[in-house]
C-alpha cells in the first residue's frame, strides 16, 4: 500500500486506482462477449438450455450485487479498529478471477458433453461472478474512503473512467488477435483465457498496492454501529412509552383491607322501642294572651311638618 507522505492525493493513487476497473474488464470483455459463441459452437449447448442458463445467471447477478455489499458491512463490523474495509477483498478477489476464467474455458470441454459439461460451465460462471462482484464493489466503494473532498473524488472517478475505456479497447482488439492466432477450438479458448487472466490478475494487484483509505472518518467502526443501534433502540423504546396510555386497573382488582372498628358498639334498639314521654299537643299548652296590636300604648307622634327643621343652604 502506498501512503502519501504529505497527505495528498499522488499521481500514483490516480493511477493505482484506475487500474481496478481496467482489471475487472479485461476478464469480463472476454466472458460476455465470447462466452455464447464458445458454448454454442465449441460444447454444442441446446439453445433452449443456453436460454435458460442465461436467465438464472442474470437473476443472479441482480442479488449477487446487494448479498455481497452486506456480507462486507458485517465482515468489517467484526474486524479490528484501524482495519482497512474495502482493499482486503480487492486482494481476496485476485485468485477467484484468475481460477473462475481460466476454468470456465478449460473444465467443460473436459467432461465430455451432456450434464456434467453444462453443470460444470453454469458453476464456473457463477464463481467467476462471484470474483468479479467482490472486486468491483470494493473498488467502487474505495472511491468514497480514498477521496477526502469532491475535487479528489472527481480525479479518481475520471481515472477510473479512462482504465476501463482503454482497457474495453485493448481487450476488444487483443482477444480476437489471440483466438487468431491460437484458433478458435477449445485450446485456444483456454490458451487465450490464461493469458488474460495473467493481464487481469497484475492490473488488480497493482489497484490493491497503489491505494489507501486515507478519509478514515468515513469508516464507521463496529463499536460506532454498536452505539448507534443501541440509542435508535432507546428512541424507539421512549416513544412507545409516549405513545401508549396509562391503563387504569379495574377497582375490583385493587386489594382492599376489611375495616375494623376499635369501638364495640352496642346493638341499637329499634326507634319505636325507646321511652319517650308523652307530647301534650300543640293547642293544650298554656299561652298568654296577647293584646291585639290596635289596643297596644303608643306614643303620639308630631306630625312631620310640625317638627324643628335646620335651615337647609342652597346646594
Amino acid at each position: 500500500m502506498v501512503k502519501a507522505k504529505s497527505g495528498k492525493l499522488t499521481p500514483v493513487h490516480i493511477f493505482g486506482y484506475g487500474c481496478g476497473d481496467a482489471g475487472g474488464v479485461v476478464g469480463l470483455y472476454m466472458v460476455s462477449g465470447f462466452m455464447t459463441r464458445f458454448l454454442q459452437v465449441n460444447l454444442e449447448v441446446n439453445p433452449a438450455i443456453l436460454a435458460t442458463i442465461l436467465l438464472i445467471w442474470n437473476v443472479w447477478d441482480a442479488v449477487n450485487d446487494p448479498l455481497m455489499g452486506t456480507i462486507m458491512d458485517m465482515c468489517f463490523a467484526k474486524a479490528k479498529p484501524g482495519a482497512d474495509k474495502f482493499r482486503p477483498w480487492i486482494l481476496a478477489s485476485i485468485p477467484i478471477l484468475v481460477i473462475g476464467l481460466i476454468s470456465f474455458f478449460v473444465v467443460p470441454p473436459m467432461m465430455g458433453g451432456g450434464f456434467a459439461m453444462i453443470a460444470s460451465a453454469f458453476i464456473l460462471k457463477i464463481v467467476f461472478e462471484g470474483g468479479y462482484t467482490m472486486m468491483n464493489i470494493g473498488m467502487g466503494s474505495l472511491l468514497g474512503n480514498m477521496a477526502k473532498n469532491d475535487s479528489e473524488r472527481a480525479v479518481l472517478a475520471s481515472a477510473r473512467g479512462f482504465g476501463s475505456t482503454a482497457c474495453q479497447l485493448i481487450g476488444g482488439a487483443a482477444i480476437p488477435l489471440f483466438l487468431g492466432k491460437f484458433g478458435t477450438d477449445n485450446a485456444g479458448y483456454a490458451k487465450t483465457a490464461v493469458i488474460l487472466a495473467c493481464m487481469m490478475a497484475v492490473t488488480v494487484f497493482i489497484h490493491w498496492a497503489w491505494t489507501e483509505e486515507r478519509n478514515k472518518g468515513a469508516v464507521v467502526t463496529a463499536e460506532e454501529k454498536k452505539e448507534e443501534k443501541n440509542d435508535e433502540k432507546k428512541v424507539e423504546e421512549a416513544k412507545e412509552v409516549k405513545e401508549t396510555p396509562k391503563q387504569n386497573k379495574p377497582q375490583g382488582e385493587k386489594p382492599q383491607t376489611e375495616r375494623k372498628f376499635d369501638k364495640p358498639q352496642g346493638e341499637r334498639k329499634p326507634q319505636g322501642d325507646r321511652p319517650q314521654g308523652e307530647r301534650k299537643p300543640y293547642g293544650d299548652r298554656p299561652q298568654g294572651e296577647r293584646k291585639p296590636y290596635g289596643d297596644r300604648p303608643q306614643g303620639e307622634r308630631k306630625p312631620q311638618g310640625d317638627r324643628p327643621q335646620g335651615e337647609r343652604k342652597p346646594y
